[in-house]
């Protein structure tokens, strides 16, 4: 009986080995891929925001102003998709490492509204950081560079896809087992 119980598990574990290193190899491959796509797409989108911006600089129509417009707009939503590829595939394949420790969550939610500040008069929209009902700091543990971005890319969906004159309204707020803005 002990015999065949090492057998199996000795098979287990040869199993786990195996289907980890495919595991890695395929995190590989798909980083390779995301490398190789992000890298042939720099240079022919630099060149559409390039011959874009020189179109901008020509006098044109209205109607060609706006589809030039439209094009670089277009382009910098496509170089936002593939940097947002890029950051996802090195999260996917551990090449970005999260280091967590306490931060004041009221404190990072406030630099990241100011940040957005501008943006938001771009679309004529403004940011209201609200008091929180608990004391004013609430400390949780999170990485100091991904967090701030995460809520940054949050903040700016918000304004981005509010109505012109509107506001918007940022809450830290604290429950018995995790924070949440």
């Amino acid at each position: 009986e002990l015999s065949k119980l090492e057998v199996k598990w000795r098979r287990y574990l040869a199993a786990s080995r195996h289907s980890a290193r495919k595991i890695e190899e395929e995190r590989k491959r798909i980083k390779e891929l995301v490398t190789d796509i992000s890298h042939q797409t720099r240079t022919p989108l630099a060149n559409i925001q390039l011959y874009g911006q020189l179109l901008q600089e020509q006098p044109l129509d209205a109607a060609s102003a706006g589809m030039v417009d439209e094009i670089l707009a277009y382009s910098r939503k496509l170089e936002f998709l593939i940097q947002s590829l890029v950051k996802t595939s090195r999260l996917e394949s551990g090449v970005f490492q999260f280091a967590p420790e306490p931060c004041d969550l009221t404190a990072l939610t406030k630099l990241v509204c100011a940040a957005g500040e501008e943006r938001a008069l771009e679309h004529c929209v403004s940011i209201r950081m609200a008091e929180t009902d608990e004391e004013s700091a609430v400390t949780v543990r999170c990485d100091r560079k991904w967090t701030p971005e995460a809520l940054g890319n949050i903040l700016d969906n918000a304004v981005k896809y509010s109505p012109r004159g509107s506001e918007v309204a940022v809450r830290v707020f604290c429950y018995e087992l995790f924070a949440g803005v």
